[in-house]
């Protein structure tokens, strides 16, 4: 079994770097280790994609058998709303073109440089996610119980099932089939509890994290982009926390050998920030290299001190349109602006 170092995460504080070094080990490991007053110690499978497969044919099995039972699918619950006047199609249609409109902007955001920009346009993002979520929540209140939810919750009762196991070897489930078949409601919440404080370890941003520290970079390097070198499986075999975490280190590396301007210490404290820097990095770099060698003055409207940091632009290079406008007695015309770029007029 696999130690991580102490050594070698963000600064930050000492709680969370713990966790981060024990989520980073049980990675390396491909299981996680729980221990509860009831149950006492198990082992929990970090799933791959042939676990996934396995847990979508369970799902389409539980969804034939509700269907063979009688129970409505969600479609036909929800034209039933829309006639009854619960629903209505303007709802529906609302309700996709938010989704539709959610992706665009993450586009747009993902191509903005500068960093106060993606935060003033993420809360545009965050309008609309909420605004949604409560058309989400009014849809499955009005469509109710469905084939689909019997198949999604027993599904996820079996996801659970198969990922609780007895030892580090992941072979012998914790339960046997009879124990979890029959076991009692309150404990089967606890379980779900339990693994679902589990996943939410699992973040996105906490993957992030650990693919961003030192510890996780220095045994990618050291491994030449060979996954088999790093976890001891194919691809196809790799756990998805694995997976994502070797794909952004992958990510980063290509983006970070390929920019001029390497991330500010700030950066590296915040893994969101980072994902915005490489999300935006290969066009800045192009645009900013270009006029910096065309020009002897750039200007980046709206960009803050920070922004200008980010980017690694010396901010004594940058030109001031409000100190040149004082300087011409308050206002500039389009000869000024120009003379400041470079252009002879």
């Amino acid at each position: 079994m696999l130690r991580a170092p102490e050594r070698g995460l963000f600064c930050m504080d000492k709680e969370l770097k713990r966790k981060l070094n024990t989520l980073y080990t049980d990675i390396l490991n491909g299981f996680s280790i729980r221990t509860t007053e009831q149950f006492g110690q198990f082992y929990i499978k970090h799933f791959n994609p042939f676990d996934a497969g396995e847990m979508d044919f369970e799902r389409e099995q539980y969804f034939q058998k509700a269907i063979s039972k009688g129970l409505p699918t969600e479609k036909e619950n929800l034209e039933a709303a829309i006639k009854e006047g619960f629903w209505d199609k303007d709802a529906e249609n609302s309700m996709y073109d938010l989704e539709k409109t959610i992706v665009n902007m993450r586009a747009t955001k993902n191509k903005l440089q500068l960093r106060s920009q993606k935060m003033n346009f993420q809360k545009k993002i965050d309008k609309k996610e909420r605004a949604l979520e409560e058309l989400l929540i009014d849809r499955h209140e009005v469509v109710g119980y469905t084939a689909e939810t019997f198949a999604n919750k027993k599904a996820n009762e079996y996801y659970i099932y198969k990922a609780l196991k007895k030892d580090s070897n992941l072979k012998d489930e914790f339960f046997s089939e009879e124990e979890y078949d029959e076991m009692h409601d309150s404990d089967l919440q606890e379980l779900i509890s339990l693994y679902t404080l589990f996943t939410s370890e699992f973040s996105h941003k906490n993957l992030k994290r650990i693919a961003f520290s030192h510890s996780f970079l220095n045994l990618y390097h050291l491994c030449s982009d060979r996954v088999t070198e790093l976890f001891g499986v194919p691809v196809v075999k790799m756990t998805f926390f694995q997976a994502e975490v070797f794909g952004t280190a992958k990510y980063f590396k290509s983006t970070l050998n390929n920019a001029k301007h390497r991330p500010t210490e700030e950066m590296y404290q915040d893994p969101d920030l980072m994902l915005d820097w490489m999300e935006s990095n290969s066009g800045t770099k192009a645009d900013i290299e270009g006029k910096m060698e065309e020009k002897a003055g750039v200007s980046y409207v709206g960009a803050t001190k920070e922004d200008l940091k980010d980017l690694g632009v010396d901010e004594d290079s940058t030109i001031s349109f409000s100190k040149e406008a004082a300087k011409k007695g308050g206002a500039l015309d389009m000869k000024d602006i120009m003379k400041m770029h470079g252009y002879k007029v």
